[in-house]
């Protein structure tokens, strides 16, 4: 089972498309409950953006188009860090 994979079945109450958008400064977002993991990315990459879809998912609610406000910047440290702390957690015993 890939880590991706793993994470599909920890969190099965969304789905997972990966697509290929070729702009390096494009990871991911996640829309209707649906999240889109950019496939061009490095693995590792695709796994952190997976998981910081999934805390967007779970903790944020409105638009976070604009990271011009401060709101949003938060909603973002927020999911950077927690998703890293939910990398750490769920595959910690794989390192």
């Amino acid at each position: 089972m890939t880590p991706l994979e793993k994470i599909m079945c920890l969190y099965p109450e969304y789905k997972y498309f990966g697509i290929e958008v070729n702009n390096s400064k494009y990871h991911g977002h996640i829309e209707n409950g649906c999240i889109f993991v950019n496939l061009l990315q490095p693995e590792h990459d695709q796994i952190i953006t997976a998981l910081h879809e999934l805390v967007h998912a779970m903790y944020d609610s409105g638009d976070l188009e604009s990271l011009k406000n401060v709101p949003t910047l938060r909603a973002e440290y927020f999911a950077r860090k927690h998703a890293q702390l939910d990398y750490m957690k769920i595959f910690k015993e794989e390192a």
